[in-house]
């Protein structure tokens, strides 16, 4: 028997060796950053330190991919920094593709009218979906508000935007009746802020959405 087994594995090792040489070295993966001044977090948390930040077009080597996050590494004054950003700031990159720079002389945005526009635009989605009207669109229009939740520097208003954010995208898909979609949102939720996730959700009466909610607290 012992010798069947290893005259089998002498018959098929160089198949194998040769299937591994054939198809070569595997690539390193590489995204591209896609918007201006992205956030490199210490943890793959929204809201947690800030260890750097790159600019748009920026590419990054990637470690590995860690749920919605990539751990990547980059370097400030010449020295390495390897950190988490969130896959909705990035883009895969083609392979060869390397860094540009930038347009300039386009005046960056105050706090003040980052946090004035996503409020708008958030309360914009929250109307449609009160109104259970276009709710795809409502979606759509949302989960932009995340990447740009990024720029925000108090850590704890980030948190909330997106803890926000995500509550209205379950409610979004609760609505059209996609409970994946709802629970996913929702958990995401719980995970950014637990007890400011508690805090708005406290007022939800509806059954099936709270259903989703008890659910996704639980997870």
């Amino acid at each position: 028997m012992e010798a069947t087994r290893r005259s089998v594995l002498r018959a098929i090792l160089p198949s194998f060796l040769l299937i591994i040489l054939a198809l070569g070295p595997t690539a390193a993966v590489k995204v591209k950053v896609i918007v201006d001044n992205a956030s490199i977090k210490a943890t793959p948390e929204i809201g947690s330190q800030t260890l750097a930040n790159v600019a748009l077009n920026t590419v990054l080597d990637v470690d590995l991919k860690q749920g919605e996050w990539y751990k990547v590494t980059t370097t400030r004054g010449g020295t390495p920094i390897t950190g988490f950003i969130h896959e909705l700031l990035v883009e895969e990159a083609g392979e060869g593709e390397a860094s540009t720079e930038a347009p300039s002389g386009v005046p960056g945005k105050s706090q003040g009218e980052i946090s004035a526009e996503i409020e708008l635009r958030m309360e914009e989605s929250k109307n449609l979906i009160r109104q259970e009207k276009d709710l795809d669109k409502a979606a759509e229009d949302l989960r932009p508000l995340l990447a740009k939740a990024f720029s925000i520097e108090d850590r704890v208003r980030q948190k909330q935007i997106a803890c926000e954010a995500y509550l209205w995208l379950g409610l979004a898909y609760a609505k059209r009746g996609d409970s994946y979609g709802a629970l996913k949102e929702f958990r995401n939720m719980f995970e950014v802020d637990y007890a400011f996730a508690k805090e708005v959700t406290r007022n939800i009466y509806d059954p099936s959405v709270s259903s989703f909610i008890d659910q996704a607290e639980q997870h």
